[in-house]
């Protein structure tokens, strides 16, 4: 019986471990903006000398010009999309949205606005 139990255990734990390239990535450490779309019109200057820093606690540090602002991020799994709460300039008032996720690697992430009148995209990628 207990030979029994140990070959179930190995044969759960063998099952279990799998290489599913379709687990997404963490978000967790310091990315930066690599495009910033804006009403079809590249931005991605605006974030020049900006990272942000993702943290799994769902806390949001944007760090530019000596300067640091806390915000708060989420992932709805369920609507495919990206929740950013953050503010204090303007180019951070653009970050915070709610965005659907186009696509997410372990050093990219694409966004686009959930609004589909908008024509605006935010990538990331990570340092």
């Amino acid at each position: 019986m207990k030979k029994l139990l140990f070959f179930a255990l190995i044969l759960h734990l063998f099952s279990a471990c799998n290489n599913n390239s379709s687990v997404d990535p963490s978000l967790d450490g310091t990315w930066k903006v690599s495009y910033y779309l804006d009403s079809g019109k590249d931005e991605t200057s605006n974030f020049s000398g900006y990272t942000f820093d993702f943290q799994s606690n769902g806390t949001l540090i944007a760090k530019f010009s000596g300067q640091t602002v806390t915000g708060t991020w989420s992932e709805n799994t369920s609507s495919n999309k990206l929740i950013i709460n953050i503010s204090g300039t303007d180019k951070l008032d653009d970050a915070a949205d709610d965005w659907l996720i186009i696509s997410k690697t372990a050093t990219s992430i694409k966004l686009r606005d959930d609004n589909t009148s908008k024509d605006e995209q935010l990538h990331f990628t990570k340092l």
